[in-house]
């Protein structure tokens, strides 16, 4: 599964991946970043460089892309 064919499974397939890897929340947008194509790393490259490393920030500006 890639981010673009369903973001909210994708995204908590990734947060469920880190959090029993107990990675700090603040660490996750490095993991995820290299993951990102398309309409999702459009939208990272897009954000300030401190919103794109915070992951709730990310998270909801990717969801909001494919609303």
């Amino acid at each position: 599964m890639e981010l673009e064919d369903n973001p909210e499974a994708f995204l908590l397939t990734f947060k469920r991946v880190t959090t029993v890897a107990k990675w700090p929340v603040e660490n996750w947008p490095t993991p995820l970043a290299p993951c990102l194509k398309g309409t999702p790393q459009a939208v990272y490259q897009s954000l300030s460089v401190a919103a794109a490393h915070n992951y709730p920030q990310l998270k909801v500006a990717i969801l909001n892309a494919f609303d």
